[in-house]
């Protein structure tokens, strides 16, 4: 019985792990990778904002103009295989369904570019 926990452990732990290392995570950057797992392997949800301690949870700049990155944000979304649920140009708004391709998961995803060109998000 005491294996087959073990073992069950292993897998979890592998699986985490290989989740992490998937997405390229920056675990080393600050605030550092104690911080950083436990941000990754506790939190549920993700949102940009701009005092998250994470650069990545931040909004992201960019040097395009806003309705061309909207453009280009909206017309990756095929090419990710992500399907578009609602789309509102005028704000430079949309919410999708992001698919994990190895386990076939599925979460919501909102995008939102201002007149700043920051592209804020939430999952």
């Amino acid at each position: 019985m005491l294996r087959i926990l073990l073992g069950l452990l292993l897998i979890a732990v592998l699986l985490a792990a290989a989740g992490i290392v998937a997405n390229r995570l920056p675990m080393t950057s600050p605030p550092g990778l104690v911080a950083r797992l436990k941000i990754y392997l506790t939190t549920h949800h993700a949102e940009t904002c701009s005092d998250r301690i994470c650069q990545e949870l931040r909004p992201h700049k960019h040097p395009l103009p806003p309705p061309q990155l909207y453009a280009a944000a909206r017309a990756t979304l095929p090419e990710l295989g992500w399907p578009l649920l609602y789309e509102d140009s005028g704000a430079q708004y949309l919410q999708a369904v992001v698919v994990i391709r190895l386990w076939k998961f599925k979460d919501d995803f909102e995008l939102t570019v201002n007149r700043q060109a920051e592209v804020r998000g939430c999952s």
